[in-house]
């Protein structure tokens, strides 16, 4: 198997989140600091967002002026996960005229994920969709897509899967809701496929899925889907000062970031509300089965 692709988006963040800590922590505002350093309130906005990660001296800079020892393990580790998040960009770089910069993000940040857990309402996930089925969606999405939309989006979908295919994949969690797979996008033979290739994908050790059945009733993923990411811890030494998780919710024409405390505890009981309601894996297979054959009659 592949190796997967190197993504400096989640160490961008962290970085990101960490200098934002460490400057609430200390009292100051962007003016105070980015002074401090020699450098403009702007600068320091940008990488307090992700925008950029400051340079090697620069952050020693910042981190010195915050009260870390410039020689702890602690600024070591800082610099290290800093290193990585100035690396070069991933493949999704090459596709940014054909996906929206929040999206682009969000394909970096999946990259790097260690647990993903996806609640959908209405479609199948991107990471399981079959091509054909991928390929409706998309035409139902725009008005008169040109090939070349169709073409590079379906792209970008067939890279986003390769990392399901990678030596270290991350652990994949989906609930679906049932009219999700009940719903014939494409028609009926292109939604068996789809559901052959939901069932195939619930075999790998890595993935499950779980169906949330009509019959439950009012929950709280009625407020639309949502996708929780979970990341590796960072290295040894780093301080205590980020959250490893965060969600991630899109629109029709936007998309979010979460990541307050507050946030991330009231997501994390949504899933577990949803996925105490759907069908345990093994039923949710059983279910599967027997759409797959409606489908086929």
């Amino acid at each position: 198997m592949p190796p997967r692709p190197k993504s400096p988006s989640a160490q961008r963040r962290l970085i990101a989140l960490t200098l934002k800590e460490l400057r609430d922590r200390s009292g100051k505002d962007l003016k105070e600091v980015s002074t401090a350093v020699e450098r403009t309130s702007t600068w320091l906005s940008r990488a307090e967002r992700a925008e950029m990660t400051p340079g090697p001296n620069d952050l020693k800079a910042l981190l010195v002026y915050y009260g870390l020892d410039p020689e702890s393990a602690q600024v070591q580790a800082i610099q290290s996960v800093a290193k990585l998040a100035r690396g070069r960009g991933g493949w999704w770089h090459s596709y940014s005229d054909y996906m929206p910069k929040e999206f682009g993000n969000f394909v970096g940040l999946e990259t790097a994920a260690s647990l993903l857990r996806e609640y959908e309402d209405s479609l199948v996930p991107g990471l399981l969709q079959t091509d054909d089925y991928a390929q409706a969606v998309l035409l139902a999405g725009q008005r008169a897509p040109t090939e070349a939309d169709i073409r590079e989006k379906l792209a970008v979908r067939a890279h986003r899967q390769r990392l399901l295919d990678v030596d270290d994949p991350p652990e994949l969690r989906v609930v679906l809701d049932e009219g999700s797979i009940r719903r014939e996008v494409g028609g009926a033979d292109v939604m068996r496929g789809q559901v052959d290739h939901l069932l195939d994908m619930s075999r790998r050790s890595n993935i499950k899925i779980q169906v949330l059945p009509f019959r439950s009733g009012a929950h709280p993923g009625l407020d639309g889907p949502f996708t929780i990411i979970d990341f590796p811890p960072p290295p040894e030494g780093y301080p205590d000062t980020a959250q490893p998780r965060l969600i991630y919710i899109e629109s029709m024409m936007n998309a979010w970031y979460l990541e307050k405390p507050e946030e991330i505890i009231a997501y994390d009981n949504a899933w577990d509300d949803i996925r105490s309601l759907a069908l345990t894996p093994s039923d949710s297979v059983e279910l599967l089965r027997r759409i797959a054959d409606d489908l086929s009659r």
